[in-house]
């Protein structure tokens, strides 16, 4: 009865190591479409983190915005200093105040740029990590559960070898 037993604690094993290197191999396919669909996400990161913040259409409307602002304020105190008889000190005193706050504004401007561009590689590593273990988690059970199985096939078969009188004899 060992040499039964052996034999078919060795077939679960081969057959669980097979079923075991099927399963790891569906997870290398998977991992290797999702490197492939990432291509072209890759692509548009690679694009958009090179890519200065003002060039963007965010970027550009938002210089745009001040810009525009810095007109309308320049237009509004060239306007009131001519009516209200200002000096030339407070003409220009009143123009530094506003290009002083252009000059803050496009600066602040470039800052939310460096975290728009932080924040979108951190966006695009977080999903493909959570691709990648989305697929782990999918597929590692199986490779496990078929271990298992290739593990206590072998075991039984070592436990009916070694029961058998047939090893005796040789």
């Amino acid at each position: 009865m060992g040499v039964i037993d052996g034999l078919i604690g060795a077939g679960m094993g081969i057959y669980g190591m097979a079923k075991g290197a099927s399963a790891a191999k569906e997870l290398q396919n998977e991992q290797s479409k999702v490197l492939e669909k990432n291509k072209s996400l890759a692509d548009w990161y690679d694009r958009e983190s090179n890519t200065n913040y003002l060039d963007t259409a965010a970027g550009s409307s938002g210089v745009q915005k001040i810009q525009d602002m810095y007109k309308e304020n320049l237009a509004a105190t060239n306007a009131s200093g001519v009516s209200a008889g200002a000096t030339s000190e407070q003409k220009i005193a009143s123009k530094s105040a506003l290009q002083k706050n252009y000059n803050d504004s496009i600066s602040n401007m470039t800052g939310y740029g460096t975290q728009y561009q932080n924040n979108m590689k951190s966006a695009y590593g977080n999903q493909l990590q959570s691709i990648y273990k989305g697929n782990q988690q999918m597929y590692e059970p199986s490779i496990q559960s078929w271990g298992n199985l290739a593990s206590s096939g072998f075991d039984v078969a070592g436990k009916g070898f070694a029961n058998s009188k047939l090893l005796e004899k040789i």
